[in-house]
């Protein structure tokens, strides 16, 4: 049975769900009202017959788990917890490290998270048929129920006397040690349920033994009555006015009115509406196919243009390659004549040696000097197309109003405007 509830039941969902939740459960820095922990002390081994009811009321987590961790706190026949809110549109007066202790505490299956969460503060008529439906849980070890009402009670405003509420109730019995656990989470701090159940744990305690679910009764029986005076109180005012809607003017004539018409003259209008819409939905899918063979066509153009420029740049290679293999071959041959047929290289005719001038720096000099000169030369000449280039990128790109608004780009350009009517 416990594989089965890890698979049915998603633990983690609901304790994720309280976690995430701001609306629920009152901040640990809040001061919040007590939570009542009402215990049914068992009797025979006390050796009486009657024991007074223990009463606790816990206000933060160090108070409940004293309670909870008391000696004497495991000996009971029944428990009876009780939480509320301020009212019926505000948090329940618990904090969540108090509510998670009560239920770790007690083993309580985590699909009772549901019942909490459906009190929290609110400031809309939100979630008000919402009911959480009656749920069961049964192991061999106990059985659990839990679910929650709505209830009709008298507050006495002039506008609206009455209000609906809701409550909610778990119970746990215990097979082997044979004693329950009840939790009624409350709309008001002070309410006729919570009063009758105590009244009945006090009065009637050995009627909890033999039938755990009298509780139960005891609760819904708080309200159920109410309902009658609830509908009889909107009956009185429901009267008047089907009265006077079924007198008034029941013997005059119908008033006419143009609605019909109107409503002709509206439908025929939605039909041209559609008629125009998809005229000019087949006007923009050919102008769109227009463009695109507009497209095309350029683009095949350009391809073509491409291409014949493509075979003239080949034979310009050839031509380029043929010059520069030519140049490489006569280069060097010229470059050794030139060195060699300067001043500063003589032939000794007596020794038949060649005289090197001392002054050959001066050629190196101004070799290297006409070199640098050159080249930066060459690097300035070639970066001019460069600078030019982006100084007329920032003059296009910069806004000119003069320039009349049909004359700009983007109302010649056929893509462009395409695209931005499809969008």
């Amino acid at each position: 049975m416990a594989s089965l509830d890890s698979f049915t039941t998603n633990s983690q969902l609901h304790w994720g769900r309280l976690d995430n939740s701001s609306r629920c459960c009152e901040l640990t820095t809040s001061k919040i009202d007590a939570v009542h922990i009402v215990d049914v002390p068992n009797s025979t081994q006390q050796g009486v017959e009657k024991v007074p009811l223990r009463n606790k009321e816990c206000t933060n987590i160090e108070e409940l788990n004293k309670c909870l961790d008391a000696p004497a706190g495991s000996d009971y026949v029944a428990r009876f917890i009780s939480i509320c809110q301020k009212d019926s549109w505000s948090r329940l007066q618990i904090t969540k490290p108090m509510l998670k202790k009560l239920v770790e505490h007690h083993e309580i299956d985590a699909s009772f998270l549901e019942v909490p969460l459906s009190f929290f503060y609110r400031t809309t008529d939100e979630e008000q048929s919402f009911c959480v439906p009656w749920t069961v849980i049964e192991d061999e070890r106990s059985v659990q129920s839990f679910y929650t009402f709505r209830y009709a009670e008298y507050k006495g405003h002039l506008n609206e006397p009455w209000v609906i509420r809701q409550a909610g109730i778990y119970h746990k019995f215990d097979f082997q040690q044979k004693r329950s656990l009840y939790i009624l989470v409350n709309a008001a701090p002070v309410s006729t349920a919570f009063d009758r159940v105590l009244r009945f744990l006090s009065d009637r305690r050995t009627e909890i033994q033999s039938d755990p679910l009298r509780l139960h009764a005891v609760v819904q029986s708080s309200y159920f009555m109410s309902w009658r005076d609830y509908i009889a109180e909107y009956e009185k005012r429901l009267l008047p006015i089907a009265d006077t809607t079924t007198s008034t003017m029941i013997n005059k004539p119908l008033r006419q009115t143009n609605h019909r018409q109107l409503l002709s003259r509206l439908e025929n209008s939605k039909r041209y509406a559609r008629t125009f819409t998809r005229t000019s939905i087949f006007l923009q899918q050919r102008s769109n196919n227009t463009a695109t063979l507009l497209a095309d066509t350029l683009a095949f153009r350009n391809q073509g243009v491409a291409q014949e420029q493509n075979g003239s740049m080949v034979v310009l290679t050839r031509s380029a390659v043929f010059i520069t293999v030519i140049t490489l071959i006569y280069l060097p041959w010229t470059l050794v004549t030139g060195i060699f047929g300067m001043e500063f290289f003589e032939m000794d005719q007596k020794t038949e040696s060649l005289i090197t001038s001392p002054q050959i720096w001066i050629y190196f000099v101004t070799a290297v000097g006409t070199t640098i000169l050159t080249m930066s030369l060459y690097y300035v000449m070639a970066g001019f197309p460069q600078i030019r280039r982006k100084k007329n990128t920032a003059v296009q790109s910069a806004p000119d109003s003069h320039v009349p608004s049909s004359l700009e780009r983007g109302y010649t350009d056929i893509e462009k405007n395409i695209k931005s009517l499809e969008g």
